[in-house]
């Protein structure tokens, strides 16, 4: 039926009337007024307004009276979108097919502008939910603007119109990245085994250990067949009458389940276990949509090189051409729990740095409270008034600072092993605070997981230092390792490019030979994100 709409002549039609209409729609959207098309509310106004006043308001969709083969091509690609964990519904499906059956010879010219605005609004709300995600980051709801963060859709819908490249260039928006691909094939088989509908509960019971008999083993052999932890046997043991054996190749198989969940691989198959193996398909599903969707917040180009942390996982990556050359555990402190997601770009490094707390700053009532309980006899802290020529220093250890220092004064501990930044901090331009620090290796600070310090701890800070600066004239390693004996000085470092930091929450993605993992939401943030996803406008 489509490819006949495409085909016939729509003479009856008045395109000068057609063009009337969408002037009229477009001036309304200027005046501030809601417009819709067909029954549907247009969304992308601003882009629509540019894309349609650019070209004097002809119709977009119509060539010679007829409508474009590019339409059905939007139309199918609309289709498509649940391949990438986004809603067909969302970009105008059910009104665009029933639009495109109902077009006849005697369509009035307002049905011709109706179908023409709804094509174009379905366009730039998917290239843009495509290229940025269609949930805002930064406030976690669906975004039905398609000219936000800076994104020109309409030049991008004027290009697509004009080369009839709809689907291929539509396609061009999604995540390049390797490991979207990979969740999106995963989406896919999880599509799959939910057709099967065999999914049964298994039965948490007693611990299993290798080489023990239990009647769960061939439920737990098939689900991780299912999973693809496990190769399927070709036929079954001689002795399946007998009471199964948790055996070696499911042992393995056990094992690589628990590492790519984030559990302790060690084989035993406990309640952790059989939980995440009784772990909804429906669940999982969502869990890859959401991940999916935090990969299109992602820049097209994460930078060479690049440092990736996920905040779900704890890790730290410093990555080079594709390739990890470190990985390192990696805690975000409370100061940044409250943006799990950003981007940002490391200028310089501050080895052996000061620490600095002013009175409005959470450490300073732990630095009190500390001097109180005696804690900090072996951490020196100074009271610094002043800057520059007029800077002066008091040692307050053994002092009581209960009331708040004047105006500019603030609490500094100076370099060395017990500084709460470690032996490294890593800045951005502005400075504002670490990104990326070390952590203390002894005193009382180093025994502190909870404190605020600053952005992200890094485990292998010293080696992310010899990482960055490697090539850079003048580095050595030793730079790194002050002497025992030797008083620590503070050394800056700038980058000779600006190395971009990305910070995700990734609860599912695919490491760099294809394997899935998924790991627990500790932030609670998959939920507002999946529910974002199933919003509708």
């Amino acid at each position: 039926m489509f490819i006949a709409l495409l085909s016939f002549s729509v003479s009856g039609l008045a395109s000068d009337d057609s063009r009337e209409e969408v002037r009229r729609r477009v001036e309304a959207m200027a005046s501030g007024f809601a417009v819709d098309a067909g029954s549907r509310r247009l969304l992308a106004v601003n882009a629509l307004r540019a894309f349609y006043q650019d070209r004097g308001f002809k119709l977009a969709w119509f060539a010679d009276n007829r409508l474009t083969p590019e339409a059905l091509e939007l139309l199918q690609t609309i289709d498509n979108t649940g391949t990438e964990g986004l809603h067909p519904r969302d970009y105008h499906q059910q009104a665009l097919s029933q639009m495109m059956q109902a077009l006849t010879l005697s369509a009035p010219a307002a049905a011709k502008a109706d179908l023409d605005l709804l094509l174009s609004d379905a366009f730039l709300m998917l290239g843009s939910h495509l290229l940025a995600g269609k949930v805002d980051p930064r406030t976690l709801q669906a975004q039905w603007q398609a000219d936000r963060h800076g994104l020109e859709m309409a030049p991008l819908l004027a290009q697509a119109v004009e080369t009839g490249s709809v689907a291929a260039l539509l396609n061009t928006f999604r995540p390049s990245q390797a490991e979207y691909q990979q969740l999106r094939q995963e989406r896919q088989r999880m599509l799959e085994l939910l057709d099967r509908r065999d999914w049964p509960l298994i039965d948490t019971g007693p611990l299993i250990r290798p080489g023990e008999s239990d009647s769960r083993l061939p439920l737990i052999r098939a689900r991780l067949v299912a999973l693809g932890d496990l190769a399927a046997r070709q036929t079954e043991s001689p002795a399946a009458s007998r009471p199964p054996t948790y055996e070696t190749d499911l042992l393995a198989a056990v094992s690589r389940f628990q590492a790519r969940h984030g559990l302790q691989a060690d084989g035993l198959i406990g309640s952790a276990t059989i939980a995440a193996l009784n772990t909804p398909l429906q669940d999982r599903l969502a869990q890859i949509e959401v991940n999916m969707e935090r990969w299109r917040w992602l820049p097209e180009r994460l930078g060479d090189p690049h440092i990736r942390v996920n905040a779900a996982d704890q890790r730290l990556d410093l990555v080079s051409n594709g390739q990890i050359l470190l990985s390192s555990p990696a805690r975000l402190t409370t100061a940044c729990q409250n943006r799990p997601v950003f981007s940002d770009h490391i200028h310089y490094l501050v080895l052996n740095p000061e620490w600095s707390v002013g009175p409005d700053n959470p450490n300073f009532a732990l630095l009190s409270a500390l001097r109180k309980r005696g804690q900090l006899t072996q951490l020196p802290v100074e009271l610094h008034k002043g800057w520059g020529m007029s800077l002066s220093k008091r040692d307050v250890t053994a002092e009581d600072w209960a009331s708040e220092p004047a105006t500019g004064s603030r609490l500094v501990q100076p370099p060395g092993r017990e500084n709460a930044l470690g032996e490294v901090k890593f800045m951005s331009a502005m400075g504002s605070g670490p990104l990326l620090h070390g952590a203390p290796s002894a005193g009382v600070l180093s025994t502190m997981t909870e404190t605020t310090f600053g952005c992200i701890q890094v485990e292998a800070a010293a080696e992310l230092v010899d990482g960055l600066l490697k090539h850079q004239q003048g580095w050595t390693r030793q730079k790194t390792h002050a002497g025992e004996d030797e008083p620590p000085q503070s050394e800056t470092h700038y980058m000779e490019q600006p190395v971009p930091l990305h910070v995700q929450y990734l609860t599912s993605w695919a490491d760099s030979d294809g394997t899935i993992h998924f790991r627990s939401d500790s932030l609670n943030r998959d939920t507002a994100v999946a529910t974002a996803l199933k919003a509708e406008p």
